[in-house]
This record gives C-alpha cells, sequence and structure tokens, in this order.
C-alpha cells in the first residue's frame, strides 16, 4: 500500500480564495492580495456578443456611437488616417463609412474570421488575461497534483503535473465567473487551437455561477508532435457536451451558450461515471492553447461598409472580407443595420 503524502492546505485555500468561494473573504481585498500575492484575479474579463467594434469615418460619429451602445455593442472611433494595428486588440468587426483601401486591407489582416467570436485570443492578449484564470486541481479533495496556466509570447501554456496519490488524479484551470455571463448565442460550439502532448483533456463549460455546480464536458484528444507549428483546431459542439456533477453524468437540461459562465480545461484520470481515461499517463503534462473561440455555422460581415462605389467593392473583393453594405442614413438607421448583420438576420 502506497504511502499517503502531504495534502498542502495552504494551497487548497489559495484555491477557494481566488474564487470567492470563501464568503467573508469576498469583499476583503486586502486580505485576498495577501493570500494570493502575485496571483491575485486581474485583467479585462471576455465581452458577450459581438462585443467591439471599430468605427472608421471622416466625420463626427458620437451619435452612431451611442445608437451601437445601446444596441450592445462597444465602439472604437478612429479616423482612416489614424487607424493603426493595436487599435484592432479585441475587436470582432468594424464599420467602415470612410472606407481606403489601406483600412481594408489592414481589416482584413487584423480581424478574426467570419465565423469565428473569439473568447480568449491568446496570441493577442498581454499577461493580464493569466489574471482571469486559476488552478482547481485535485487539492480540493485531497490530492497532490498542481498545475497553472501561464501566457508565454503569443500562447497560454496549461501545465503541470498531475498525481493519483490520495486517491486523486486531475489538474484543471478554470475561469473566474463571467459577470455578466458570456451570450455565445447563435454559436454553434467552441473552437481550440492548441498543442498538446498526446492526452485526452476535457473541456468543461458552466451554465451557473455555482463553485460545485453542474458543469458541460466534453474530452478531446491531442497528438504529440514536437513540432514547432503542429497546432491542432479542434472543434467541440455544444449539442455534445455531457452534463456532469463531479465526473458523474446527471440529468440536466442541454447546455445553454447564451449563459456561458466559466470555462475550464482539465487533465484527468477518469471521464465520465467511473470510466478510465484511456490516454492519461501521470506525471508532467503541458498543453499550449493559442486561441478559444466560439464558432458559427454561418458567417457573419467582418466589416459593413457605407455605400461602397464599384472600386471599392473591387478592393473588398480583392483582400477575400466578408463584408455588408449599409444604406447611409441616420445613426440610428446605420446601427440597426450593423446590429442585423452581425447577429446573421441580414446575411
Amino acid at each position: 500500500m502506497s504511502q499517503r503524502q502531504a495534502w498542502d492546505l495552504v494551497r487548497f485555500a489559495r484555491t477557494l480564495t481566488f474564487f470567492d468561494t470563501v464568503p467573508v473573504l469576498k469583499d476583503l481585498d486586502w486580505l485576498k492580495q495577501m493570500i494570493l500575492g502575485d496571483d491575485s484575479p486581474t485583467g479585462t474579463a471576455p465581452r458577450s456578443g459581438l462585443g467591439r467594434v471599430l468605427v472608421v469615418t471622416a466625420n463626427d460619429a458620437e451619435l452612431l456611437a451611442v445608437a451601437l451602445r445601446d444596441r450592445g455593442f462597444e465602439p472604437v472611433v478612429t479616423s482612416s488616417a489614424s487607424l493603426r494595428v493595436e487599435q484592432f486588440a479585441g475587436v470582432r468587426a468594424a464599420i467602415l463609412a470612410d472606407a481606403t483601401p489601406a483600412a481594408i486591407a489592414l481589416a482584413a489582416r487584423e480581424l478574426p474570421p467570419p465565423t469565428l467570436l473569439p473568447v480568449f485570443d491568446f496570441r493577442r492578449a498581454d499577461a493580464s488575461v493569466r489574471g482571469w484564470w486559476g488552478a482547481v486541481d485535485d487539492v480540493v479533495m485531497g490530492g497532490v497534483s498542481q498545475s497553472g496556466l501561464q501566457i508565454a509570447g503569443d500562447r497560454a501554456r496549461f501545465a503541470g503535473e498531475v498525481s493519483t496519490a490520495n486517491n486523486g488524479g486531475f489538474a484543471s484551470v478554470r475561469t473566474r465567473n463571467f459577470e455578466p455571463p458570456l451570450d455565445l448565442s447563435g454559436c454553434a460550439g467552441l473552437e481550440l487551437v492548441v498543442k498538446g502532448d498526446g492526452q485526452r483533456y476535457k473541456c468543461i463549460l458552466r451554465g451557473e455561477n455555482r463553485w460545485d455546480g453542474i458543469g458541460y464536458a466534453m474530452s478531446f484528444d491531442t497528438v504529440a508532435t514536437g513540432g514547432a507549428e503542429d497546432w491542432q483546431t479542434v472543434r467541440l459542439p455544444f449539442a455534445e457536451f455531457v452534463p456532469v456533477f463531479r465526473a458523474k453524468v446527471v440529468d440536466a437540461p442541454p447546455f445553454a451558450p447564451e449563459r456561458t459562465c466559466a470555462l475550464q480545461l482539465m487533465l484527468s484520470k477518469f471521464e465520465y461515471d467511473k470510466a478510465l481515461n484511456p490516454k492519461f499517463q501521470p506525471g508532467r503534462f503541458a498543453l499550449e492553447i493559442a486561441a478559444i473561440s466560439a464558432y458559427r455555422d454561418f458567417p457573419v460581415p467582418q466589416v459593413v461598409v457605407l455605400e461602397p462605389g464599384a472600386d471599392l467593392q473591387a478592393v473588398l473583393a480583392e483582400q477575400s472580407l466578408h463584408w455588408a453594405a449599409a444604406a447611409g442614413g441616420t445613426p440610428e438607421a446605420i446601427a440597426h443595420q450593423c446590429a442585423q448583420f452581425w447577429r446573421g438576420q441580414m446575411a
């Protein structure tokens, strides 16, 4: 019989503190800072729906910006003359009221694909994004596995050491609860761009903000290659996520993507209902992640152009952008048309 290893009470306390599961600590920021140190929660929350849009105009766009905000968007206003790569950070679509070939080319290079809604794009992330992710290892049930998520250059790295000692056998990283929850309605599933080590991992979604509630899980296999650019694109349809509670399948409604409260990535010796993970190997592991996005089964316009002439239409076609033309009119009318395009109602 193997000897039981020492349980790390301090790490257990840090986990509970990070995820605000101790009511008495929830509003005591100074005490949380003392317990967590550099691992204190930080960073900007992912945005629901389309979120941030870039408005490129030569005129005063304040009324258009107000109309877009009223529809749940976050407009960033600039002009073609002052347009810079940095302004595309977090931007998911653009309105080109002042369209130039240079602006169109930059949008084609910097905007996400028309079928993707980025949730975490680690290729463009700064280090503060890590503050949204905390470890949830088997220390919560007496185990000794350890893991974490780090931002390294153009990727995140979920890595650590998983051990079956003390009846444990899982390591994971989870986001804090999104407040408000992410609205991924209109999307068919998640797309992960990863580089793995040959093990089988789980992606877990949570539709409630409880710490220990029902999650929706789906497993995915990775390929051990070792090549510098051997990235996998993994698609996980929402319809195939299984409702689970502590790795046991439960009777629950299907996952509702319009209320996505948290994300979790896990390596576990178990699949579901005590079945073993056939690819599980205890010891060191690493999963690199370039991006986590929601994907649609239909494209939405990356850019909306106001009354483009034939010359601009030719430039748009050359750049292979998915675009839509909007009639002019009042800022309210323009914002209404853009909202319909981006929600897939006028594709």
